[in-house]
């Protein structure tokens, strides 16, 4: 059941002392912008990087807004909900503006790692026995100590049932 109201009433005591306001002229202050009002700003963008994980994103973009570059990160949701699309849409882009792109390519050149930063474990001549610890020569199949081996001669599996598969 609706409330009820009650009908409406031409007693002035109702009726505001305030003029009408006026209409607005929606023709005033219009000016001629030009194309510059329907080009998208993503147009404007250029993809600076590309990551796998957002992680790794998030710190290049943390990097360049340190330098005073905006950026933003694409695609960083797509690829997180379903890590396979990354192939197909190109994993997730790190994109700045057209402008910045050669000072912010410079930026993350800096704290890219590089293939000579990868540290590398030196090449030993000798191995140490698991059994006994002694040194034995890479050439050596045995330990000269103690005769444990790390290759399979001579080993047998211990008994237990036979199983039907390889």
């Amino acid at each position: 059941m609706l409330p009820h109201l009650p009908p409406p009433s031409d007693d002035p005591k109702h009726v505001t002392d305030q003029p009408p306001r006026p209409r607005p002229n929606f023709d005033e202050g219009i000016q001629d912008i030009g194309d510059a009002a329907l080009r998208n700003p993503v147009d404007d963008l250029v993809t600076v990087a590309t990551f796998r994980f957002v992680h790794e994103a998030e710190l290049a973009k943390l990097h360049l807004t340190e330098e005073g570059i905006q950026s933003f990160i694409m695609d960083a949701e797509t690829v997180t909900m379903d890590w396979l699309l990354g192939n197909a849409i190109g994993n997730i882009k790190l994109m700045v503006p057209g402008n910045d792109f050669d000072r912010a390519e410079a930026i993350l050149e800096r704290f890219r790692p590089r293939e000579s930063d990868a540290r590398e474990e030196p090449e030993t001549s000798a191995f140490a026995c698991l059994a006994c610890g002694a040194t034995i020569p890479r050439d050596e199949a045995k330990c000269p100590a103690c005769g444990w081996s790390y290759t399979d001669e001579g080993i047998q599996a211990p008994p237990g049932p036979k199983t039907n598969y390889p």
